[in-house]
């Protein structure tokens, strides 16, 4: 069932009350009419029918597959885009194996001979006296130099416990000169300080 609305426009009457006309104007009225509902219609076709009807051949799908159209040509390229943030700086890699040992490089060639050295002056013969020790530690060692039997250089050596020289002192009349050595772990001498 259906309801059709009916409008009824106003209707306007002339009344005449004594020696005079009055116009009476009655207001627009509304019906509400029910009808019964209409048989319903056929199926329509469907766009492959109205297709198949116009002289298509072929399943829905490749009708389906007739609408999609050739590629279009390629689009003009885009303009470079802005250049992003930089990053975060990544954590650290984990240290790598340590490499094989290289092979030993080639011997250098010899280098060329030194321009010989000025003439030293004349040495002076020395008397070596007997080492004397200090007896209370065992660590002290001295040797001393006469030139007719006055003393003209002191040499005064200190040791470590391990036996390895620690100090040599010389003492050439005022001059004193001191020698400090230093060891690596294997009892090498890797340095001397001259004071």
């Amino acid at each position: 069932m259906s309801d059709v609305i009916l409008v009824k426009e106003p209707v306007t009457e002339v009344i005449t009350i004594g020696n005079s006309d009055v116009i009476v104007v009655k207001e627009q009225s509304i019906d509400i009419i029910t009808l019964p509902q209409g048989a319903q219609g056929l199926p329509g076709l469907s766009a492959y029918d109205v297709a198949v009807a116009e002289g298509f051949v072929g399943t829905e799908q490749e009708w389906l597959d007739s609408l999609v159209g050739l590629d279009g040509i390629q689009g003009l390229q885009g303009d470079q885009g802005i250049q992003g943030i930089q990053g975060l700086q990544g954590d650290q890699g984990i240290q790598g194996i340590q490499g094989l040992q290289g092979l030993q490089g080639l011997q250098g060639e010899q280098g060329i001979q030194g321009i010989q050295g000025l003439t030293g002056t004349e040495g002076v013969d020395y008397d070596v006296a007997d080492l004397t020790y200090n007896v209370t530690t065992n660590l002290l060692e001295t040797i001393t130099y006469y030139l007719s039997s006055v003393v003209v250089k002191t040499i005064l050596i200190t040791y470590n416990v391990d036996e390895t020289v620690n100090t040599v002192t010389e003492t050439i009349g005022a001059d004193v000169t001191i020698y400090t050595y230093s060891y690596d772990g294997n009892g090498n001498i890797i340095n001397i300080v001259v004071t």
